[in-house]
């Protein structure tokens, strides 16, 4: 049997690894924290820098 394509992609790691920083604020480092706007649209915000 072969491997899925993109199965050892480096490309898949890398995109793993800024999945995970994308989860901590740019500005102050703090993980953000998923809310809700009035359309009921989740996001990721940060609780100190809001």
């Amino acid at each position: 049997m072969q491997p899925a394509p993109g199965a050892d992609d480096e490309r898949s790691e890398a995109a793993e690894a800024n999945r995970d920083d994308s989860k901590t604020c740019s500005e102050c480092g703090a993980t953000l924290e998923w809310t809700l706007d009035v359309d009921g649209v989740q996001h990721l915000e940060c609780p100190n820098c809001e």
